[in-house]
């Protein structure tokens, strides 16, 4: 378990559930096991198994609470809002006081109106100190500002705006310019999804999508409203600072991904976002740069490299000492840079960099945690995200 447990740190969610599975058919009744074998098929993209996994570490330890928020935000991010209620409502008969339970089950509550991954991005904001208003009108969005500006305690503003207010949405386009000359900085961030992703998830809400039924409308299902919904917001996505493809992201990673980008006391004023993926599960489609770095020997030929990952030592020494690898990272670094002063001048604070390999668990990992220290080391703000791996 305790293997499993480091596996699970260190980014190798498959290997990690072996070790915690045959430690649950030892000792099945332990909800420390269950709890981490939980985390990992949630990493795995195995959110049944995930859900499972929480169910039995929370009848294992009743006074766990690890499992039941865990469970809880599984279920909230795919949008199963009374599948969460159910775990908080059983911690709170169990323990009254427990105030995060609590909040949680209020946050959830209002959640359940609203579109999932907008609200965990929002939540994400309010934890770093931004103060967000949700789904306001952009036609009140300067008279919002204003008041927040006044606020002495109030110091960076989130608005979350999205079809939700119909036929208001179209003023958003030139509300957007009318903000850059009457506030300071504006950012701009578009999350956006596959059709398959945000059918599967107003499905498992029992909502419909707000386009779907329009006045007049003939068409009725979900996929007509996504569709009228990308047409109506294509502008919007063309200028925006930052784009977030969540459909892979649970509303942990999209936490992470938010926190890395906004989470900032200082004025910096450039922020490279570095992605490891796979090129056989797609290039990812928030990236503002591909690299491919199957150039490079592949580690996992080598027996002794196969199950390890580009996080570890070996596989990371094996990659970076490769024939090309330091001059691509000198090269790409140089790159970066000249760009930098490019984007600035258009106003693009945040990029995007992805890059990839076959099965993004060995070259494209150590390749990206390499990059992303270059990065920091002359003065760069740089995090990174590791999209593929253990999906092997």
């Amino acid at each position: 378990l305790l293997k499993g447990r480091l596996l699970l740190e260190r980014g190798d969610a498959a290997a990690a559930m072996e070790l915690l599975q045959e430690g649950i058919r030892i000792w099945p009744g332990n909800g420390t096991a269950r709890l981490l074998a939980g985390r990992a098929a949630e990493k795995l993209g195995d959110f049944d198994l995930a859900v499972s996994e929480y169910r039995d570490s929370i009848r294992s330890d009743v006074e766990s609470t690890s499992a039941v928020y865990e469970l809880a935000a599984l279920h909230e991010a795919e949008g199963r809002y009374q599948a969460a209620f159910f775990p908080l409502n059983l911690r709170l008969q169990r323990k009254p006081d427990d105030g995060r339970a609590g909040l949680d089950l209020v946050r959830i509550a209002l959640a359940a109106k609203s579109f999932p991954m907008a609200i965990g991005a929002a939540r994400a904001l309010e934890d770093v100190g931004w103060f967000v208003i949700d789904n306001i009108p952009p036609t009140l969005l300067l008279e919002a500002l204003e008041l927040a500006s006044d606020s002495s305690d109030i110091k960076k503003v989130a608005v979350v705006v999205d079809t939700r207010s119909r036929s208001l949405f179209a003023q958003l386009r030139s509300v957007m310019a009318d903000l850059s000359l009457h506030v300071g900085s504006v950012t701009t961030v578009f999350l956006e999804a596959t059709d398959e992703s945000l059918v599967r998830r107003f499905e498992s809400s029992r909502r419909p999508h707000p386009l779907q039924n329009d006045e007049g409308s003939l068409d009725h299902r979900i996929i007509d409203g996504l569709a009228r919904e990308r047409e109506i917001l294509g502008e919007i996505r063309a200028v925006a600072d930052l784009v977030i493809d969540t459909s892979s992201l649970n509303v942990h990673d999209l936490r992470r991904r938010i926190e890395a980008a906004f989470d900032s006391d200082g004025e910096s004023d450039f922020h490279v976002t570095v992605v490891s993926f796979g090129f056989k599960y797609g290039i990812p489609v928030d990236a503002d740069m591909v690299a491919d770095v199957r150039f490079l020997p592949n580690p996992f030929w080598d027996e002794d490299l196969r199950q390890l990952t580009g996080r570890d030592r070996a596989v990371s020494e094996n990659v970076l000492q490769g024939s090309g690898a330091q001059d691509f990272l000198t090269h790409f670094q140089e790159l970066l840079g000249t760009m930098r002063e490019g984007y600035l001048r258009e106003g693009k604070r945040l990029v995007t960099v992805a890059v990839g390999c076959t099965g993004g668990k060995h070259r494209s990992v150590a390749m990206t945690e390499e990059l992303a220290t270059m990065l920091g080391e002359t003065g760069h703000r740089a995090s990174v995200f590791h999209r593929d791996l253990g999906r092997e």
